[in-house]
């Protein structure tokens, strides 16, 4: 398995580095929130979460579950991407489809 690289900070703004967590920096997509795992190592990058509260949270959750977590981060994260996106171009506001 490839290690993807740091998180990438630069928006002095967490709202809007949770919107850069899918980017492409060189040629290759990169998605810091593709599983559970990927979400907590962003959250820990970013600061948001004490390492020891993380560490506590992997080793109480069950098979699966913070993969799920992730995937509704990844479709909160993409919500708001459209809603900015629509904004810009004068479009209605989508609705979430995370739960």
């Amino acid at each position: 398995m490839q290690r993807r690289p740091p998180a990438i900070f630069i928006a002095d703004s967490l709202g809007l580095d949770f919107l850069n967590s899918v980017a492409t920096p060189v040629d290759t997509p990169i998605d810091w929130l593709d599983s559970g795992d990927g979400f907590l190592e962003w959250l820990a990058q970013a600061k948001l979460v004490p390492a020891d509260a993380l560490d506590g949270l992997k080793a109480r959750a069950m098979t699966g579950e913070l993969d799920k977590v992730a995937d509704q981060a990844r479709a909160l994260r993409e919500w708001f991407r459209g809603f900015f996106a629509g904004m810009r171009a004068g479009r209605s506001v989508p609705r979430c489809s995370a739960n």
